[in-house]
């Protein structure tokens, strides 16, 4: 298990970025919120990481600015029919209070602000 990746930006995209660790490239899948407030290129960053490893082998590892961000993605797992896809878009559109507010008093309209979270999954 890789608990986190902590080295150079070399690149950005939309929802990925690359991180040199000692002549190494990790490819990180991120929220897209989180490309935005990174440091330029060149610049020193620590992503807490999530491995995932789907049926056709393929292999990702998820970036995430601190571990509780990380928590909300592993957390939004375990609920049948939410894929690392749509727990990307969870961590992605709510920060990790507003997700804990949302599930402890039950309010349905902010999980639903989620793209593609529909209803019962919210339940």
């Amino acid at each position: 298990m890789i608990a986190y990746i902590k080295g150079i930006i070399v690149h950005k995209e939309t929802k990925q970025v690359i991180v040199d660790v000692n002549g190494i490239g990790y490819m990180l899948d991120v929220p897209p919120r989180v490309v935005t407030g990174l440091p330029p290129i060149g610049d020193t960053v620590t992503f807490y990481t999530y491995y995932s490893q789907n049926r056709e082998n393929k292999i990702t590892l998820y970036g995430f600015l601190s571990r509780d961000a990380l928590k909300v993605f592993e957390l939004a797992l375990t609920v049948s029919g939410v894929g690392p896809a749509l727990a990307q878009n969870i961590v992605a559109r709510l920060s990790p209070l507003q997700f804990q507010r949302a599930v402890n008093r039950e309010e349905l309209t902010t999980l639903m602000r989620v793209p593609r979270l529909s209803k019962d999954l919210a339940q």
